[in-house]
């Protein structure tokens, strides 16, 4: 099923951020079994936050609301340095099937909705 928002598709690999966030947020509060079991209201909830993130951005950019290059960076490379240095960065990515302009992509987003948050 494809989820358009605002004329433009939301895809699978949003919803499976979102979906891994909330596995690794529940995790917290429940075992890996019960995890398993709730999986559809969890896929669920990932669709209803990667649709309502889409919105958040749409509105930050239609706002003109920036983001400067130094912030994507300094948010980068405090990523690199928790991660361990570049070369455990780099094979996160790797296993995560991600890139590093997907990670920036991803920070500025995220800045965006903060900013919008705020104001």
């Amino acid at each position: 099923m494809t989820i358009r928002v605002n004329g433009e598709i939301i895809s699978e690999q949003a919803i499976e951020y979102e979906l891994g966030r909330l596995i690794k947020f529940y995790s917290e509060y429940m075992s890996a079994e019960q995890a398993r079991k709730q999986m559809d209201i969890l896929r669920k909830k990932a669709k209803e936050q990667a649709i309502g993130a889409k919105i958040l951005i749409d509105e930050a950019e239609r706002l003109g609301i920036e983001v400067l290059q130094a912030e994507i960076d300094d948010r980068f490379n405090e990523m690199v340095k928790n991660a361990g240095g570049e070369d455990k960065f780099q094979s996160l990515l790797k296993d995560r099937n991600m890139t590093e302009d997907m990670i920036r992509d991803s920070i500025m987003r995220g800045r965006h909705v903060d900013k919008l948050s705020r104001k």
